[in-house]
């Protein structure tokens, strides 16, 4: 594809749109798909107007809008390289994504030997109100470079893109997940756990569980502690205090506005509050940046990717700063424009693309562990 490199002030575009976008890039430079770049700010500014003015219509506007178009997007990208198919057994909604061709056939074969499978479950953010529609593309990114990393004749891991019922309820939502994955992790499967935003706060979640769990059962545990393999957080939320610096240095950048956020953090922790505990302690107890113990974790289990100029950026460098040494790896990534949305959306740029690498590096690293 064509890298162009233009200044937006010489965009021939409309004046409402070129104030958005010069709103939402401040570096004012653009790295490859010019069009859909324009179009993606523009969504951007449309959406945090329509999300401050009506929670209920922003909702609507994801679910019949941005989703089907991103979901047309993805099979745009599989056609002819994967294939998607329903998660037939699973116990919440579910979508397998699967290499074709010499690849999978390998590991289809290997799967055939007895060697353990390693499946790698995609968690979808989206502020636990609605669902982020770039799940389903960004992990279909990820097969083709796992295909590329893994060495000759090893399995290449299926993805299982899991879609948890909404609004999502701190204690409901741990109970489907983890029976989900109890499913996933059949007949002696391994997992990685990776989501993005709120999914990536969820994959921390399930790895700390997961190392809790270990720490005290030991070499008897079983279940999702014996599984798991390791989580990646992109872009994860993990303060719902949004007490980083990031959240104001960076609140212009983010489709979801702050106050639509904010009402996914209050129904995550719901039912705490309904049981007598105030809500500001509910958010920061919830909230692994500010307040869990970390000390159990084990090492190089998690991996968590950050954008420069994203609003959760804190969050990510917060919480790798409080685990214990070694047990957390961070990748920050700065390419000149947004980052969370390029690496995201996949509109990329050369250090996007490291990031996506970095990603497929450290599932290949796991499955070998």
């Amino acid at each position: 594809s064509i890298q162009v490199h233009i200044r937006i002030a010489s965009l021939p575009l409309a004046g409402a749109m070129q104030s958005a976008l010069m709103k939402h890039i401040p570096d004012a430079r653009l790295h490859a798909s010019l069009p859909v770049r324009v179009m993606l700010y523009a969504l951007i500014g449309f959406g945090r107007r329509l999300g401050n003015a009506s929670p209920a219509s922003f909702q609507a506007f994801m679910r019949w809008f941005v989703e089907p178009v991103f979901s047309i997007m993805a099979r745009l990208m599989a056609r002819g390289l994967i294939s998607r198919s329903r998660a037939i057994g699973c116990p919440l909604p579910a979508v397998w994504l699967t290499l074709k061709g010499a690849d999978a056939e390998g590991a289809q074969g290997e799967r055939g030997t007895g060697s353990p499978e390693t499946v790698i479950v995609w968690l979808p953010g989206g502020g636990f109100l609605t669902r982020s529609p770039t799940a389903t593309p960004f992990a279909m990114a990820l097969l083709p470079r796992l295909a590329r990393l893994l060495p000759a004749g090893s399995s290449v891991p299926r993805i299982l893109v899991l879609n948890y019922r909404l609004p999502a309820k701190a204690a409901e939502t741990m109970y489907d997940l983890e029976a989900a994955l109890s499913w996933a992790s059949a007949s002696g499967r391994r997992l990685i756990v990776c989501g993005d935003s709120a999914g990536g706060y969820l994959a921390v979640s399930l790895a700390l569980r997961a190392a809790r769990q270990r720490g005290a059962e030991g070499a008897a545990a079983v279940g999702l502690s014996s599984a798991l393999l390791g989580a990646v957080g992109v872009c994860p939320w993990l303060d719902f205090t949004h007490s980083g610096c990031s959240v104001q240095q960076n609140l212009n950048m983010d489709l979801l506005p702050l106050s639509f956020v904010e009402r996914g953090a209050r129904s995550w922790v719901q039912a705490m509050v309904d049981s007598g505990i105030p809500e500001e302690q509910a958010l920061r107890t919830s909230s692994p940046a500010i307040a869990s113990d970390l000390s159990y974790m084990e090492k190089g289990k998690v991996f968590l990717v950050a954008g420069a100029r994203d609003i959760l950026r804190d969050d990510t460098l917060r919480f790798a700063k409080r685990a214990p040494e070694g047990a957390v790896r961070t990748l920050v990534v700065d390419d000149g424009v947004l980052g969370t949305h390029d690496m995201v959306l996949m509109l990329r740029s050369e250090k996007t693309e490291a990031a996506f690498d970095a990603v497929a590096g450290f599932c290949a690293e796991r499955m070998a562990a």
